[in-house]
């Protein structure tokens, strides 16, 4: 990041996001007050998005779920994001995990914070884009839906309960565009330049049960492996 872009108002709309301590936990205890405060930014910031689009919320208000209508007809494209971060409980940040510091980097500046690139990050820069086209008087050919979820990090519902909501309209996706990797440096051999990552495939969670039935050892059988050689 430049030094001019600490002035850029899409920057600026990125560390306001960064800043909300949007933090999912397994058991259950995240401040509800945070994301509700997330996305009424939302709304703040982009108004001519939420004004422009169709706007609903899945999953007890944690997912956000718009429809930019296209021109005709036609299978539709899904961009998508999520705005809950994974805790930041640990000791030893350089930088607060939710100031959205700017720091100098050589001749840039390094944007600090939880979720700058998992996944506020995407969330910011698809709003961005669609209010730049909508300023454009731009309109897609076939509709376009956003949908942002609040609980990615704990495997919860927002995304299911998005992807019902589309099922149930008969929404056909020709595209479907959710976080990918980083623009990383020196990551990939023989490359110097940065490059944007895209990622194909996604992790997943596989659960094992493992058991073992053999027959005890006698006394004897136990004295004579323990011995030493």
């Amino acid at each position: 990041m430049s030094d001019a872009a600490a002035d850029d108002p899409a920057v600026g709309r990125l560390r306001a996001l960064l800043r909300i301590p949007t933090v999912s936990r397994i058991d259950g205890s995240e401040d509800r007050a945070a994301f509700a405060r997330f996305r009424s930014t939302l709304r703040e910031l982009f108004p001519r998005v939420f004004s422009g689009l169709e706007v609903e919320t899945v999953a007890d208000d944690l997912g956000v779920l718009l429809r930019w209508p296209g021109r005709s007809p036609g299978d539709a494209a899904v961009l998508m994001a999520h705005y809950d971060v994974v805790p930041a409980d640990e000791p030893g940040w350089s930088h607060p995990p939710f100031a959205a510091e700017l720091t100098p980097d050589g001749d840039d500046l390094r944007l600090w914070g939880r979720g700058a690139i998992d996944d506020k990050n995407a969330v910011a820069g698809v709003l961005e884009a669609v209010d730049a086209l909508l300023g454009e008087g731009f309109v897609p050919e076939h509709d376009v839906w956003l949908t942002f979820g609040g609980d990615e990090e704990v495997m919860g519902h927002a995304a299911a309960a998005a992807a019902a909501a589309l099922r149930e309209r008969g929404v056909r996706a020709r595209l479907v565009l959710d976080e990918g990797g980083a623009i990383v440096q020196g990551q990939f051999p023989g490359i110097t330049e940065p490059t944007a990552a895209i990622g194909l495939s996604e992790k997943g969670v596989a659960a094992v049960r493992l058991s073992v039935h053999q027959a005890g050892a006698t006394a004897r059988t136990r004295r004579a492996t323990d011995a030493p050689p």
